[in-house]
This record gives C-alpha cells, structure tokens and sequence, in this order.
C-alpha cells in the first residue's frame, strides 16, 4: 500500500465518518451500506474506508438519479485554480466517468455516449457540484516559499450513492508535468 493510501485510509479513519449528518444510519442503511463494501473489490481502498466506519453523508442529490439513468457510478472531475489565499478562477479540465466504484480499467470512453451525456445537461450540474466541493479542499504539502500566485488543482470524486465515503479533494502545485492528466 503506498504512503497516499496509508494517508487516506488514516484519514477517513480519523474522521471516523465525520462527514456523516445525523445520529447514524438507520437498519435499512447499514444494510444498504454493507451492500456497498461487498459491491467493493477485497484490495479497495473505498472498501477499506468503509469497513472501518466511514461513510457518505447520506444526503441524496438530483444528479446522482441522472448518474443512475446512465449507468454511471463514479465521475472524476480535474478542477484547476489560482491560489490567492483560497482556491480562485477554478476551471474545470477534464471529466471521466466510471461504471463501476473501484476499478479505473471501467472509464467509459465511448464518444456517443459521453455526448449523450452532455446533452442532457448532466455534465454541468456535476461541474458545478466538483467546482462548489473543490473550494473546500485542503493541501497535503503546501510549497515553500509561495509563489503569488500560483496554481493548483485538485480531483473531486463523486458517486451515484449518498452513503459511500467521498474523500475531500486534496490540493497540489500544478505544473503542466503534473497536470490532471491522472488522481494523485
């Protein structure tokens, strides 16, 4: 397992759920939430996450019905931005879309269908949402000295399920060897 993973898995560990609202899930959610980590592959970092407490919000969004309709289960979204004390003039850079939760071999590629997609204006409201969650992400390794201002970005991961754990977008220096060609 690689430092990054070990970091994520702490994390979520840490937060024990934290992202979650309320008392806890109900019984139809825990079900429904072992339902997920058995989905998972065993070697899954979301998997592991999950079998240690940690879990989605559990607030349900339009976008993730429309992900459904299209068989859509996981989005990748690069957003880049200038760094002035906060994340400003974020431009998203690319949008992958996944039919399945854990596996990057299953990136939907079809140019059909990705312009489908786009057409219902599904696209943009998942833009919107990476954009609105990319504000909020945080840095793992901020540079020293900082150059003013400088560029960063960020990958937002979205699901089509409220109740699987969404790791908050993680910041580095952008360069363009480093671009959001592939998550960190």
């Amino acid at each position: 397992m690689s430092w990054i993973s070990l970091l994520f898995v702490m994390l979520a560990c840490a937060t024990g759920g934290a992202n979650a609202q309320g008392a806890g899930p109900t019984e139809d959610r825990k079900q429904h939430i072992d339902n997920l980590i058995q989905s998972l592959p065993p070697d899954s970092v979301l998997r592991g996450v999950m079998e240690r407490g940690g879990h989605g919000d559990g607030v349900h969004r339009p976008w993730m019905d429309e992900m459904k309709q299209h068989d859509i289960k996981r989005v990748l979204i690069g957003v880049h931005f200038a760094w002035k004390h906060e994340p400003k003039q974020m431009d998203v850079k690319r949008v992958k879309y996944f039919a399945s939760y854990a596996n990057e071999s299953d990136e939907l590629t079809d140019t059909k269908r990705l312009e489908g997609i786009r057409a219902t204006g599904l696209e943009q409201r998942l833009k919107e949402e990476a954009t609105r969650r990319a504000a909020d992400g945080y840095w793992v390794d901020l540079p020293k000295p900082r150059p003013k201002p400088f560029f960063g970005g960020t990958w937002v991961e979205l699901f089509d399920d409220e109740w699987l754990f969404v790791t908050p977008p993680r910041f580095w220096v952008y360069t363009p060897s480093n671009s959001v060609s592939k998550p960190k």
